[in-house]
């Protein structure tokens, strides 16, 4: 799976300004963007797959946090929860797991 990042500061005429390949080969953004989740406050952004990626895209896409679930995510306050096979919490100032709860 490929993720790029473009400029489209002129909108007749895109640029690609960075590109990252994942080992993945399907996430369910490819068919449901809600699944797709951006934090402008931290500048992040989350793609779930088999597990989910964390990417920063401030200074060109870098992979932030590769969490070990990924179904859906969602921030609160400055916490990004990661919820599939079970519920794990990280902290978007040092992106350390902070919580994790099992079904």
């Amino acid at each position: 799976m490929k993720l790029s990042l473009f400029d489209v500061s002129d909108p007749k005429n895109p640029v690609e300004k960075d590109r990252y390949i994942l080992s993945e080969y399907w996430s369910e953004v490819i068919s449901n963007h809600r699944a797709f989740l951006a934090d402008e406050k931290h500048k992040v952004f989350f793609i779930p797959a088999r597990s989910g990626y964390v990417f920063s895209y401030e200074d060109g896409l870098k992979l932030i946090r590769v969490t070990e679930t990924g179904f859906r995510a969602v921030y609160i306050n400055d916490y990004l929860y990661v919820i599939g096979s079970k519920i794990v919490v990280f902290d978007e100032r040092s992106w350390e797991k902070i919580a994790e709860l099992d079904f």
